[in-house]
């Protein structure tokens, strides 16, 4: 026999013994995944193609103006440190926000307070462009398995839409409400869009956004509470929901839900490059007074252009190889 050579026999007991502590390490894993599965957050649609969705990356925002609860934003985690929402919900004097996830109400959700933000630095709050913004959350190690991510789409589809005659189908999920002070729960509305139903006949037309005309009356329409809602193609988030108005014509009248309504979404696919970077190149400035009135927000650091994206593309690759 070989020196490198060792044969090692097992008596019944101790063989006994290894598939017993197998069989309990067997349960602990499936135990694991059970559990991880009770974990998410599903919403199921019988009638269209979306029949089960896995919610985890969606959130509601609760924004407190002067240390008091105001109103309510949806959004949705694009890291597990950011969420995505509306620049327009983090406006007038917000002390903070709740950041609820992990539920399809609101009330049953887990919650987090944060006091950063990044707005859009081209935000304008009378056009309501550019209206994208940023929070950072720090999610507590137990509760990550109730979270997942939702990635932005990279390919501008709603530029090349028109021309090619394709239709697509989507998905808006928010935590809105026809009901403005009513219980919050994910509800979810199926769009088929066309070139013909993507008129922005009474908004000033950018190519930071693009509308969608909503023929159904039904309560799953663009409501209060789903400004920042993600409006998903496929698998990726393509825009962010903002607002909804009554065109007639090309005047506007304030009417806020239902039938007939032009829904208006951001386009993700320009503010792609510009989220990825808060990841890195953000740092803390303070805004407030005292410590009841804090207020955060995140500034450019004084790098120059070129050693912030020679930093910026360093830690790009290192994240993503």
């Amino acid at each position: 026999m070989a020196l490198n050579s060792v044969l090692i026999r097992s008596t019944p007991s101790e063989l006994e013994s290894c598939k017993v502590r197998l069989i309990h390490v067997l349960l602990i894993a499936y135990i694991y995944v059970i559990l991880s599965e009770c974990r998410k957050s599903l919403l199921v649609n019988n009638d269209s193609d979306f029949e089960m969705i896995d919610t985890r990356f969606m959130v509601g925002i609760q924004v407190f103006t002067n240390n008091m609860p105001n109103f309510t934003c949806s959004g949705f985690f694009v890291d597990i440190k950011w969420v995505v929402t509306s620049a327009h919900c983090l406006l007038n004097n917000v002390t903070y926000v709740k950041v609820f996830f992990g539920s399809l109400e609101l009330k049953n959700c887990y919650s987090i307070e944060s006091k950063y933000w990044m707005i859009y630095p081209e935000y304008d709050n009378v056009s309501d462009h550019n209206d994208i913004a940023l929070i950072k959350v720090r999610i507590p190690l137990d509760l990550r398995n109730s979270v997942d991510i939702l990635e932005v789409e990279k390919e501008n589809w709603s530029k090349r839409l028109p021309f090619e005659k394709i239709v697509k189908k989507c998905l808006l999920i928010g935590f809105g409400s026809s009901d403005e002070t009513g219980d919050r729960k994910l509800h979810l509305r199926e769009y088929t869009i066309s070139a013909n139903n993507m008129k922005c006949s009474c908004v000033q037309k950018t190519i930071d956004i693009f509308c969608i005309f909503n023929d159904i009356d039904n309560d799953d329409a663009l409501c209060y509470g789903d400004s920042g809602a993600p409006l998903i193609c496929g698998r990726n988030a393509v825009g962010l929901a903002t607002s909804s108005t009554k065109c007639i014509g090309n005047t506007s009248e304030a009417n806020f839900c239902g039938k007939n309504m032009t829904n208006i979404f951001i386009n993700l696919h320009y503010f792609q490059r510009w989220i990825r970077k808060q990841y890195y190149l953000r740092i803390i400035e303070h805004w407030g007074h005292n410590r009841n009135g804090d207020c955060y927000r995140f500034t450019e650091p004084k790098y120059s252009t070129v050693v912030s994206s020679v930093i910026f593309t360093f830690l790009h690759y290192r994240i993503h190889t």
